[in-house]
């Protein structure tokens, strides 16, 4: 258990300790970006019909696209051959979900190699 016996300010922070042999194996660093696609660069979105408005698409899409969002330049991306992706960031629970990026992201790398040259020593971020 952690105890702070310093001063503590409004900051939101909170320290870990790793322990590292040399760097990260390839199958290692495949991993951590196979997680950050998967989790951190959103879903493909379908495409947009044409004549769809807003309202329609977000529904479809399942995921709310702002009024601030211009569909000319979705409309245009899609034209272009890219695939729209979409997320979303609760900033109610953002301090947690990122303390479990962390967390999610040494787990990773850390099973990725069975430990050999990768340890969590003290990654208790939750304080």
């Amino acid at each position: 258990m952690k105890i702070r016996t310093d001063f503590v300010s409004n900051s939101s922070s909170s320290s870990f300790i790793l322990a590292r042999r040399g760097e990260l194996s390839d199958k290692q660093k495949e991993a951590i970006i196979r997680y950050i696609k998967e989790e951190m660069l959103g879903k493909p979105l379908p495409v947009i019909e044409e004549g769809e408005d807003r309202e329609a698409y977000s529904d479809r899409a399942g995921c709310w696209i702002s009024y601030h969002i211009n569909m000319d330049e979705l409309r245009k991306a899609q034209q272009e051959g890219m695939t729209l992706y979409g997320g979303r960031v609760d900033f109610e629970e953002c301090s947690y979900q990122y303390s479990e990026i962390f967390q999610r992201i040494w787990d990773i790398i850390e099973k990725e190699d069975e430990g050999s040259n990768f340890q969590q020593i003290d990654t208790d971020l939750s304080y």
